[in-house]
């Protein structure tokens, strides 16, 4: 942990500074080994004190304010929202890693789709022929060394698939309608 401490109107006590550092050791339960670094700002008048601390997690700083009539108050105040905050955004990459998890195959259909895509548009697909075929006649037609894919509309759903070959093996792929 690195903190970074200035002042504005108000002088820095080792022992302000102690109990500033401590009350942030609570937040090091949430960078888990990392280090990590914060900035401490202290604005003092006759009765009014504010604490502003940012702290740069995964890239991003995260900010807190507070204003007390002690400046401990505003010190204690300050890390209490910063540890919401940092709560708050932990919980949101847990289950943003937890709904990647979960859509894995969505997600791998659709980077399978992008790639296939990819490797079509190299075409022009304006000269490409749709047939009426079913499946079976599809794979049956479909030849890899004369064409790379076989665009045909299913008879049986009425949509728009696609075969082409990968590793030696034929994929078919549903379009839509």
């Amino acid at each position: 942990m690195m903190i970074e401490f200035s002042t504005k109107n108000f002088d820095l006590s080792e022992n302000l500074k102690n109990f500033t550092e401590k009350r942030m050791q609570k937040l090091q339960k949430f960078f888990q080994d990392e280090d990590w670094q914060a900035k401490v700002l202290l604005r003092g008048s006759k009765h009014l004190f504010e604490t502003e601390i940012a702290i740069l997690h995964n890239g991003e700083w995260v900010k807190a304010k507070a204003k007390g009539n002690q400046i401990e108050h505003s010190i204690i105040q300050t890390v209490d929202h910063l540890k919401t905050q940092l709560a708050k955004k932990i919980k949101k990459l847990k289950e943003k890693k937890r709904w990647e998890a979960h859509h894995k195959k969505e997600m791998n259909l659709e980077k399978e789709l992008s790639r296939v895509e990819r490797k079509f548009l190299r075409r022009n697909l304006n000269q490409v022929d749709i047939e009426t075929l079913s499946e079976e006649e599809a794979i049956s037609k479909f030849d890899p060394e004369r064409k790379p894919f076989l665009l045909f509309k299913d008879v049986s759903s009425d949509t728009l698939k696609i075969i082409y070959e990968e590793k030696e093996r034929k994929i078919i792929l549903n379009l839509g309608a």
